[in-house]
């Protein structure tokens, strides 16, 4: 990964720029709100990160963001989750920063850029020029659900 903000200090946090590990990714994810992954395919998906930051506060990281794609005609980005603990402190504006700066640097023109986000954090995607696609241009998604056990 290439970019600006290598490391950086926001009083007792730090940020780095790298993926989260396979514990660390599943552990902010479920303490953040967001939905569990099973390990298998985050190790798998983590793999194929384009750009990653996490956030660590003495040592454990507690915030996370990535893009993922194509690094070129598409980039999406994703798992932008901070602990509870620590929300509300600018953690997820830095890591939005640096995601952006990162597709500023890499996206060529007519790139797509897309992020999928939950209820009520609209207005946070939109500062960064992010808006909700109304009915006329419907986005979809599903899940693989599956009887396959998760990993443990």
């Amino acid at each position: 990964m290439h970019g600006e903000i290598k490391r950086g200090r926001f009083g007792d946090y730090l940020l780095t720029e790298r993926p989260p590990t396979v514990a660390e990714y599943c552990s902010l994810r479920v303490g953040a709100g967001l939905t569990p992954k099973d390990p298998i395919a985050a190790e798998a998906g983590l793999a194929r990160t384009l750009y990653a930051v996490c956030f660590e506060y003495r040592g454990e990281a507690i915030g996370m963001g990535r893009v993922i794609g194509d690094g070129g005609v598409f980039f999406d980005v994703v798992d932008i989750a901070v602990m509870p603990d620590h929300q509300k402190k600018g953690l997820g504006k830095a890591i939005m920063d640096a995601l952006m700066a990162y597709i500023r640097r890499t996206a060529r023109p007519t790139a797509w850029i897309s992020l999928m986000a939950g209820p009520g954090v609209e207005e946070f995607y939109k500062r960064y020029g992010f808006i909700t696609r109304g009915p006329e241009r419907p986005g979809m998604s599903f899940m693989v659900e599956h009887d396959r056990p998760a990993a443990e």
